[in-house]
């Protein structure tokens, strides 16, 4: 179907002109514009207009991670706290176990078993027998940190009386006396040679004494040496005379050698102090002993034989004879036979023929 041409467009008719206002008319003619394709927009070929719109699925699933996350980071500290809480109220400690009954070996299976260590104390007991079990400390039942250590109290039977130490210190003994249940007393002085004075001389139960658990021991305290008198040791042998002064506490420091014509060699001739001398009990004394030389009987030996026997004695010879040999026999002698003479004295011998 056609339709008539377009009848052109006439500029229109002015206005007529209005007094005192004048206007203007613009008339503009149609411009073809070409065709504006409309854009397809795909999932893939969106517009880039400079604002990105907000992915809230990515949104959300990242949302439920960190909520997850903060979930189990709750958790955890809840179960820290509780387990600490458990470990600082009750956890950490467990029970002591009881013993009644049991011997050592078994005693201290069981503590172990507890995953306690074990220590062995013992005990004095008047009525337990030696190594029986007495207890624990602390006792069977109580609470104790499960990495304690328990003492296993094993009976020592009755306590005996201490020795006494070197010296006598009075703290030390009183100490020991009192780690056996003994109560220490004072049981006055008494004279010692080798305890100074005011340290301990004795113990009154003597050491070595088995007594009940918390009785008492005297403790003798020294008040030094006793006097005593030097005695008269001459003519003893040295350890005769050695044993004679210390019987009565005094003590041999040196000894001299002196030449004494009444007192064979090795014997005593006398101390210094001198015998009768009164002194403490701990006095020291030298001591002299002979030097002297008995004379042997040479009457009938020949020289030469007589020589060598005063020779070892340590004595010079002199021989007076008729010929010069050592084949004469001797036939008199000065000093005399049993004569005490000093080292090195001479002897003459006469001889024949």
């Amino acid at each position: 179907m056609h339709l008539p041409p377009a009848a052109p467009l006439s500029p229109p008719s002015p206005l007529p002109a209005q007094p005192g206002v004048q206007h203007t008319r613009v008339v503009t003619t149609q411009t073809p514009r070409p065709p504006i394709d409309e854009p397809s927009f795909g999932v893939e070929d969106e517009p880039d207009d400079g604002y990105h719109y907000p992915d809230f699925a990515a949104e959300r699933q990242r949302s439920r991670r960190t909520t997850i996350v903060w979930l189990l980071v709750i958790l955890m500290l809840a179960l820290a706290v509780g387990f600490g809480g458990w470990w600082m109220g009750s956890g950490r400690f467990t029970a002591v176990p009881t013993t009644d009954g049991l011997d050592r070996g078994a005693a201290v299976t069981a503590i172990e078993a507890a995953g306690l260590s074990t220590e062995i104390r013992g005990q004095y007991s008047d009525t337990a027998a030696l190594d029986t079990v007495l207890g624990t400390d602390p006792t069977g039942g109580s609470r104790i940190s499960r990495d304690g250590t328990v003492a296993l109290l094993v009976s020592l039977g009755r306590p005996t009386v201490p020795p006494l130490p070197a010296g006598g210190e009075r703290a030390g003994i009183e100490q020991e006396l009192r780690n056996r249940t003994f109560t220490p007393v004072d049981g006055g002085q008494a004279f010692s040679a080798k305890v100074p004075i005011g340290a301990v001389a004795a113990l009154d139960p003597a050491p070595g004494t088995e007594l009940a658990t918390g009785s008492t021991v005297k403790l003798i305290v020294s008040k030094g040496a006793p006097p005593v008198d030097v005695p008269d040791v001459k003519g003893m042998s040295e350890a005769e005379a050695r044993a004679s002064l210390e019987a009565v506490g005094i003590v041999v420091q040196d000894v001299t050698t002196d030449f004494d014509r009444n007192v064979a060699a090795g014997d005593a001739i006398a101390t210094s102090p001198k015998a009768g001398a009164r002194v403490n009990a701990g006095t020291s004394v030298t001591l002299s002993v002979s030097n002297a030389v008995r004379i042997p009987s040479m009457l009938g030996r020949t020289v030469g034989s007589a020589r060598d026997e005063l020779s070892r004695l340590g004595l010079d010879v002199k021989v007076r004879s008729v010929t010069d040999t050592d084949r004469s026999f001797v036939i008199s002698q000065n000093p005399g036979s049993g004569d005490l003479v000093k080292p090195g004295s001479t002897v003459t011998l006469v001889s024949l023929p």
